[in-house]
Formats: C-alpha cells, structure tokens, sequence
C-alpha cells in the first residue's frame, strides 16, 4: 500500500470513529436516555475523558511493543480485554443497583476509550505513512546501546581494571 492510501485510510479510520461516536451519543440525549443535566454531565465527562485516556494509552503499548516485539493482535487484545471487562462488570452492577440510567454513559466511555485506543494503534500510524505492523525504533546514534547489543563486546582500552595495573 502506498504512503498516501494509508494516509486516506488512516484519516477515514479516525473520522468513522468520531461518527460512531456521535451516533452513539446523540439518541441517548435526543430520545431521554438521559434524564437529567447530572447524568448528561456525566455523559460528556465520559465522552471526552475516554478519548485522550485510551489514545495515551494506546501510544504507550504501541511503543512498549515496539521494543518487545510484541504483535499488534496482542497489544489490541491486552488493551481491550481489561476494558470490557470493566465496562461488562459496570453494566451488570447498574442493572442489579436498578440504575438504568446510568448505561448509556458506561456505554459511551467504553466506546470513547476504546475510540482512543483504536485511534492510536491503528489509524495514527497509517495517517504518519507508516504501516499498521508494529517495528521495532529505528536506532539513532544519540541513544546509548545497551551492553548485550554492542557489536564489539568492550572497544579498545575498555577492558576490566585488573588491580596494580595503569589505564593510559
């Protein structure tokens, strides 16, 4: 795929997702399934939390990957699971608390987080031009090697001090 169709399919990922996220939120408010300025509050409390939260999240796991060598399925998959979990564990304690007003915004902050989430293992790197796989950094000569990844195992006049001996 060339840089400029994963640019578009970066871009269209992200906006579909802001689409999701409207229609996900407008009947709630249109139709009463938010029934007072508390629990709308609370519904753009949880719509606008959850983006920059998964997002965070989602660029940290991505880069921890990077330097593990972790897949993209396992990074998608340890990220998700925690959070559906929480939101399945969430919507069963409102039904049982008889607090059915308050799902639609359970609801949206796991699609937020999950919008973050996606935004930033998939959409962002396809709209940098880079592909959906996850690399490893690219090394640059500003950061230190680590010891086990030197070509040379100690350069020249790096050798072990042995005691009485002179470094020149």
């Amino acid at each position: 795929m060339s840089a400029f169709r994963r640019r578009a399919t970066g871009w269209a990922w992200a906006i579909a997702w802001v689409f999701v996220l409207k229609s996900v939120v407008d009947p709630w408010r249109e139709l009463g399934g938010v029934v007072d300025e508390r629990l709308r509050w609370l519904e753009r409390a949880a719509l606008v939390a959850g983006i920059p939260i998964g997002f965070t999240a989602g660029r940290i796991a991505r880069d921890r990957a990077a330097t593990k060598g972790t897949s993209f399925a396992r990074v998608a998959h340890d990220l998700g699971m925690p959070a559906a979990l929480s939101t399945a564990a969430a919507l069963v304690a409102l039904k049982l608390a008889g607090a059915d007003d308050g799902v639609g915004i359970v609801v949206t902050a796991w699609l937020s987080l999950q919008a973050g989430l996606d935004v930033a293992l998939g959409a962002l790197p396809l709209m940098e031009g880079k592909p959906l796989r996850i690399e490893p950094p690219e090394l640059s000569g500003s950061l230190p090697i680590p010891p086990g990844r030197r070509s040379h195992p100690r350069g020249p006049g790096e050798g072990p001090s042995v005691p009485g001996s002179r470094r020149r």
